[in-house]
């Protein structure tokens, strides 16, 4: 499900930009309760105006504010793949994220943890509100919100959203699980493979990638079967 990498973020290309501490605000130097994952660097403003949002709607919880990045995004980088941008040029989220944490993902935010084209429209469970997922990476719960600039200070169901999530976050109870080790096995013949499993009847789940979602496609192919006992 997901494609975890370490940031390989291009210094010789980044040369040019301006540095920035990924840490933007932290209400307590101490405790943190909430990490908010932004998907850019956010104005003063902007910054003050989250700091103003929590301070009304949220004064119990301690919480920091950090990017993606340690660098200003510009119109060249929105132009490339942006999974891959998100991915392959994030920070090295274990140095400023500790394990068992609870993180409020930001816009595409989401996109440097799951490390794929996983976006907030699937977390919009208005009725059973489950929202969130757990990163094995960062060993912490994702609650994604949606992009700041849609829901801060509007009066839109995007702000209800992420008001209903900053509460579901605070209110989770986040516990420490073993977390099993796969042993990966990349097979070049699949179809020698499925004959020696195929007498087997333990529990297995298995999931397709195909070329296209058209199953009438006469150009359709299945690119990867991906199966585990």
């Amino acid at each position: 499900m997901f494609d975890f990498q370490d940031s390989r973020v291009n210094e010789k290309k980044r040369k040019d930009c301006t540095v920035f501490d990924p840490i933007l605000f932290s209400s307590n130097s101490e405790i943190c309760d909430i990490y908010f994952l932004l998907d850019n660097i956010i104005p003063n403003k902007v910054l003050n105006d989250l700091k103003n949002f929590m301070k009304s709607s949220f004064p119990y919880i301690n919480y920091k504010v950090l990017t993606c990045f340690p660098f200003k995004l510009s119109e060249k980088d929105f132009k490339k793949n942006i999974i891959d941008l998100y991915l392959y040029e994030k920070i090295d989220l274990h140095s400023y994220i500790p394990d068992w944490s609870k993180v409020i993902t930001v816009g595409r935010a989401i996109h440097s943890i799951s490390g794929s084209d996983l976006n907030i429209e699937g977390f919009y469970d208005t009725i059973l509100w489950k929202t969130s997922f757990f990163a094995p990476e960062i060993k912490s719960q994702i609650f994604p919100i949606p992009h700041i600039y849609s829901w801060l200070g509007k009066d839109t169901f995007e702000n209800f959203f992420t008001l209903k999530q900053i509460k579901i976050a605070s209110d989770y109870k986040l516990q420490k699980i073993r977390l099993p080790q796969p042993k990966l096995t990349l097979v070049e013949n699949p179809n020698e493979h499925l004959e020696q499993w195929k007498s087997y009847n333990g529990v297995t789940a298995w999931d397709l990638e195909t070329k296209t979602l058209d199953p009438w496609d006469p150009e359709g192919k299945v690119i990867c079967l991906t199966c585990a006992y």
